[in-house]
Order: C-alpha cells, then structure tokens, then sequence
C-alpha cells in the first residue's frame, strides 16, 4: 500500500545509568516541565551531526514534489519515564496525523539527550494538495511543548528527490546526445566550492533521466586535474561527437582570472582542482580556450552551463575570501562565443559578482534555479517546452529575488552568431 502517514525515529544518546526512581506525571515533583524541548522541520530523516538535528536542513517552506516533511525533536535533561506525540495539522485546522504515546525513557532512566522524528510524505500523497500554514505540534508527556508551523506550496522543492526519481515517462536515450560535467568541490591549493561535487552528479542525473543524454563523460574532485581536462577537451571527446550530435557542458567550481597576464583586461581561467590560483596560465584552462575547443566540436549544437564566478573571490562561501592576492581593481576579460557553431552560454553572474550558494538546499543558487527551471519550473507560457530565453528569465528573477538583501547575483546568458536571432529549445517538460 503506498500511502502511509509517519513513522517515528527514535535516538537515544549519551546514555548515563542512574538507580534512584524518578517521580511519575502528575507527582508533586513531577520533572516534565524540567525538560527542554528543541523542535526542527526538516526535509531529511537521515544526518550525519552528532545530535542528529542538521542546521543546514532546516526549513519554514516546502513544496508538493518534496517528499517529505520531517520534525525532529530533542530532549534535554531528561529523568524518569517519559513521552512524546505528534500531532499534524492542515491549513483548515483539521488533524491529518496524531500519533501515539511514544516512549522515550523509562522509569529510573537519566538521558542528557534523546532526538526523535516523525514525518509525512508529500509527494503523490493527499497531503501535498492540503496547500497553506500547516502546525506541528509536539506534547511531551501529553502537555503541548512546541508547536512549528510551514507553509506548504505549489511547485518543485526538493530537486534532489524529484530528479533522482526521474520523469514520469522514461525519456528513450539517444546516442547523438553527449555529456560533459565537471564538478570541483575540494582544491588543493585554495578554499572549497562549497556544493560543486553535488551539483555536477545531480546534474549528470538530470542530463540521463530528463535528456536522455546517452553518454555523460563526468570530472570530480581529484579526478578534475588540469591535465585530465585539458587533454579530454582539446583531444579526446573529438573522437566521439560526430555531425549533428547535440553537447551539453557544465561547470561547478571556482574561476579565477590570470593576475600576471598582460594588458588592462585579465582573462578568465576555469580552476582544476590541482590548479593554482597565483599562476594560473600554466596549472589552469582558460575560458577562451574552453569556447575555442567547444566550439571546434563536430557537433551541430553546443549548451555550455557554468556555475563559477571569475573575480579572484572564493564563491559559494558565506564570507567573501580572495583566492589570489592583489586583485584589487582587475578588469576581467569577457571572452566571445565567436564560432560559427550553434553555441550558447547560461552563466551564474556577470564578471563583476560573486557566486553564491543556498546553504538550506545545499546547491549553488544558480545550479538550483538551473535545475528547477528545466525540469519543468521555467515553463512560463505552459505549452509544455522551455525555451533559453524562458529559462533566463525564470533563472534571473529567482536568482535576483533571492540575493536582493545579501550579495546581488545576476546570471547572464549569450549565444554565439548562428543562435543569435533564434530560441533554443532547451527541454520538454510535457
């Protein structure tokens, strides 16, 4: 049967044995009200913080393609026999859930910490067309001690779980249709892109199961050296696209410009995760050269995303952090789609902005916006097609709406000469 309507996660932690009894519910010194309760509404049932309430995960908004909603609850201070009960409420005040009295310690015991959970499913579920504030509340030892509200919307959520499940009709593979991600998180000589390694493997997800990209040819990490790309991208994937064939190329990571070079204007390097960022004409692979290889592809069309800011500042970071010193004041290059091929260009922010990161989704911002548009958000006009121009669109306003208080970041998107006057289609979302 595939509705269901929660489950409880019970952990006990830091276990310290006591042999004194502790007083029951009602007793003069009855010890619930001692306890302090810590509530969070998450995505995720599944954690690896030691207290099992994962900060990065915890939200106010959730959407009906999520797949759950989960509550997690912990305990402080906790002596004697006790429980917990949930209660889950729609936005007409009515109860979808209530769970039983579940134990979380028993007479005698003494527990600095329990952590418990109870969820619901969302997706394909009765609950996720219950649109509006919903309340959770959480009674210990049947006394209400927290109540947590989210509103629950229209539209994608949790890309991760929508993408990984895949279409609802399987989209046939098609040999003409080729692959490229890369996805650089960790460096060895500079600060982490925060997210980069998720995005690239989400994004060759997307590219199998939405796309029907046959052959998706994928860079992590220590795998992404310079040498390695240089060597796939000037020579390699030459050998597999023939005439016609469409190629899709992404990027997640940082970019950096070349401080040493010549003259006002400094071009702009795609950092490998062996690259380093004070000499980057030798360790790196520059832009120019990224188009130029791209572009001598036999390929009748070539979509090129790139997640990565080119300032010399550490993107996808909570704090501004310059990667290389004395990048006060460079110009930055804007190298062209100058080829006669069907090329065009979704970047994350103009040459003078920062890439940022969601923290609560764990993806870039603009690698979210990204996915959830193709999939099928960015389809303005609903005739069931996205077009590049209705993919910017959603792109930008979102992108823009949510770093408008914080650090602005605006993506940009070109098309070279042969896509100049025309749309491309970007996905079917029929």
């Amino acid at each position: 049967m595939k509705t269901w309507y929660g489950m409880i996660f019970l952990s006990l932690l830091f276990l310290m044995p006591s042999c004194s009894s502790t007083p029951k519910k009602g007793d003069a010194t009855y010890t619930g009200a001692e306890i302090r309760i810590e509530a969070e509404l998450c995505r995720n049932t599944a954690t690896n913080k030691s207290d099992l309430l994962d900060p990065v995960q915890k939200l106010r908004h959730f959407r009906s393609s999520d797949a759950q909603v989960v509550l997690w609850v912990t305990a402080e201070n906790v002596r004697g026999k006790h429980t917990l009960r949930w209660e889950w409420i729609t936005p007409a005040g009515e109860t979808y859930i209530r769970t039983e009295e579940c134990e979380i310690s028993k007479e005698g015991e003494k527990r600095d910490k329990v952590t418990a959970s109870h969820k619901i499913a969302l997706r394909g579920e009765r609950a996720a067309a219950l649109k509006g504030t919903w309340n959770v509340r959480v009674f210990l030892d049947d006394r209400l001690r927290a109540n947590k509200p989210f509103i629950l919307e229209e539209g994608l959520g949790d890309i991760d779980g929508y993408i990984e499940k895949g279409p609802h009709a399987q989209v046939a593979k098609d040999s003409s249709k080729w692959g490229i991600v890369i996805g650089i998180e960790h460096y060895k000589m500079t600060f982490p892109a925060h997210y980069a390694k998720k995005d690239a493997e989400l994004f060759e997800e997307y590219l199998n199961k939405f796309v029907g990209v046959q052959k998706v040819f994928k860079y992590t990490d220590g795998d992404a050296t310079g040498s390695v790309l240089k060597d796939f991208l000037s020579r390699r994937i030459h050998d597999y696209v023939r005439e016609g064939d469409t190629v899709y190329f992404y990027y997640a990571g940082h970019g950096v410009p070349d401080k040493n070079a010549l003259g006002t204007e400094k071009p702009v390097y795609i950092l490998p995760a062996d690259g380093n960022p004070e000499h980057v004409s030798g360790t790196a692979y520059s832009l120019e050269q990224l188009y130029a290889d791209l572009g001598a592809l036999k390929a009748k069309e070539v979509f090129i995303f790139l997640d990565a800011c080119f300032t010399g500042e550490a993107g996808r970071s909570k704090t501004a952090k310059s990667i290389i010193g004395g990048r006060a004041n460079l110009v930055i290059k804007d190298p062209m789609l100058a080829t006669k091929k069907r090329m065009i260009l979704f970047s994350s922010s103009r040459k003078d902005q920062i890439s940022n990161f969601l923290e609560e989704e764990e993806h870039g911002l603009f690698t979210y916006f990204l996915l959830k548009g193709m999939i099928g958000e960015a389809d303005l006009d609903k005739d069931g097609v996205i077009n590049a121009d209705e993919l910017h669109t959603y792109v930008r306003k979102n992108m823009e709406a949510r770093t408008s208080q914080w650090r602005p970041q605006s993506p940009i998107m070109k098309k070279s000469p042969a896509w100049r006057t025309t749309d491309p289609l970007i996905s079917i979302v029929k």
